[in-house]
Order: C-alpha cells, then structure tokens, then sequence
C-alpha cells in the first residue's frame, strides 16, 4: 500500500490537486507522471519498470535507494541516482543530475526535505546535504551542505540562502 500512498501524493503534489479524481489518471500517463510511476514502481523492485525507466527517461537507480513523498522531476531525463541514496520530502530534480558514490563504498548522497537539484548537477560520494537547500545547475557538490544554504560551482561553494 505504501507503493500507491507514495505515487498518489507525487501526482497530486505535481498536478496541484487535492484528491485523486478521474483528473488524474487522464494525466498519469503525461510525460511526467509516467517517469515518476515508473520510478516508484522501480524502487518497489519492479524489474520492468527499471528497464522503462532506463530506456523511455535514461533514468539509472541503483540498489537501496529511498525516496521520500512529493518528489517533483519537471524534467526527467538523464537523472542517474546511485546505492545507497537517501533522498527526503519535496525535493526536485532536474535533468541531468548524478548523485554518484566515491570509491565504490556503495554509499549514495543523502539529500534533506525541500531540496531542489538544478540541471547537470553532481553530488559525489557519501555527502550531507541539509533542509531547504537550492543547489544551481552544473556545480560539484562534494562536501557536506548546512541547511538554508544556496549552492554553486565546481568545486561548490555554498552561501546563505537570503528571503526574498
């Protein structure tokens, strides 16, 4: 059951409803939506869908990878996700990202809850990236991440995230 309350709050949080209605299964096969069914099913252990994932989205999940509620991909291509990741609530991440592990210790990044991942980004090796994070396109994270923080680079620097 855990498998369809997980896929039910992605597209309700996606298509920004409040109860799943006939609205959403018209969309659940929208571009979107399809790669994050697919996604959950693939973290189900759906070996099928590992193998769509893959090749419609370009999509790599590596073993013991968590994932939690309200996931947002606005564009799911090329995201490659290794072991071992933790990934918390409300997150996005966009296309091209890699959450690579350093030295095959079979240990993922692990990402803290309102985290957005910006396109052609990398997280290398066992990192800590804390709550309420923006991290902008194309930078290097490969050290811990305090929370509130807004990152960039290669290597990443990180900066206080300053209230608009």
């Amino acid at each position: 059951m855990a498998l369809f309350s997980s896929i039910r709050s992605d597209l309700c949080y996606n298509l920004g409803i409040d109860d799943i209605s006939f609205f959403i299964y018209r969309k659940l096969f929208s571009y979107r939506m399809f790669a994050l069914v697919l996604l959950r099913f693939t973290l189900n252990g759906h070996r099928f869908a590992r193998v769509f994932l893959l090749y419609l989205y370009h999509i790599e999940i590596g073993k013991d990878v968590i994932i939690g509620d309200y996931l947002f991909l606005p564009h799911p291509m090329g995201i490659t996700i290794a072991s071992g990741t933790r990934i918390g609530n409300n997150c996005a991440i966009y296309q091209h990202v890699t959450f690579a592990e350093k030295g095959g210790q079979h240990l993922g990044p692990t990402i803290g809850n309102n985290v957005i991942v910006g396109p052609g980004s990398l997280l290398i090796g066992n990192v800590k990236i804390g709550d309420d994070v923006k991290i902008i396109g194309n930078s290097v994270v490969s050290m811990n991440i305090n929370s509130s923080r807004l990152v960039s680079g290669n290597p990443a620097r990180e900066f206080p995230l300053l209230a608009i």
